[in-house]
C-alpha cells in the first residue's frame, strides 16, 4: 500500500523594512515687519524635515536658478527677490516632489536705501543768482525695489537770500 503524507514547510522572512512615503520638509523665515512683505535686511532661512519611517537622508534646496545644495544649517539670502525651493529624500529613497505645493517660497529683501538727487530746473544768471522763484526738481530711484509713493516732491523757493535750500525725501517699498 502506498501512503502519501501531506507535509509542508514554512519559512518566515522577518525584519523587512518598507517605507513608501516621502519625508515632509518645511521652511521657516522670520516674519516681515512690513505689510508689503519686504525685508530690510538679509533673511535667515531654516529648513526642517521629518520622516516617521526610515528617517531623513538629505534635505536639499535651490535659491533662484542656482545649483542644488545639501542643507546642513540655516542660510541667508540677501538683497533682491529670491525663490527658494526645497525637498527631502528619506533613507528608503523616497523623494518629496519639489514642484509640489508648499515647496517654494519667495523672499523679498531690500537692504539698500533708495537714492534721491535734486537740482534747480533753471540756471542762475552769470553771477550765480536767480531774480525770481526757483523750482527744485528731485529724481528718485531704488536699486532693489521701487520708490513707494512720492519722490521729493518738487519745491519752489520764493524767499530772498543766499544759501537757500530745498529738502526732498523718498521712501522705498
Amino acid at each position: 500500500s502506498l501512503r502519501v503524507l501531506n507535509e509542508s514547510t514554512t519559512w518566515t522572512v522577518a525584519g523587512l523594512k518598507i517605507d513608501r512615503t516621502a519625508p515632509v520638509a518645511q521652511v521657516s523665515v522670520p516674519a516681515s515687519q512690513y505689510s508689503t512683505g519686504w525685508y530690510d535686511a538679509p533673511v535667515t532661512v531654516t529648513l526642517t524635515a521629518a520622516d516617521d519611517r526610515s528617517g531623513v537622508a538629505t534635505t536639499r534646496y535651490v535659491v533662484d536658478s542656482g545649483d542644488a545644495t545639501t542643507y546642513t544649517a540655516p542660510f541667508t539670502v540677501g538683497g533682491g527677490v529670491h525663490t527658494i525651493t526645497w525637498w527631502s529624500t528619506d533613507k528608503a529613497g523616497n523623494v518629496r516632489d519639489r514642484s509640489a505645493d508648499g515647496h517654494t517660497l519667495t523672499v523679498k529683501v531690500d537692504n539698500l536705501a533708495p537714492t534721491i538727487s535734486g537740482a534747480a530746473t533753471t540756471a542762475p544768471n552769470g553771477n550765480g543768482w536767480y531774480a525770481g522763484p526757483v523750482t527744485v526738481h528731485f529724481v528718485c530711484a531704488d536699486a532693489q525695489t521701487a520708490v513707494d509713493g512720492t519722490c521729493g516732491p518738487d519745491k519752489t523757493l520764493t524767499g530772498d537770500g543766499a544759501n537757500q535750500s530745498a529738502v526732498g525725501t523718498v521712501k522705498d517699498k
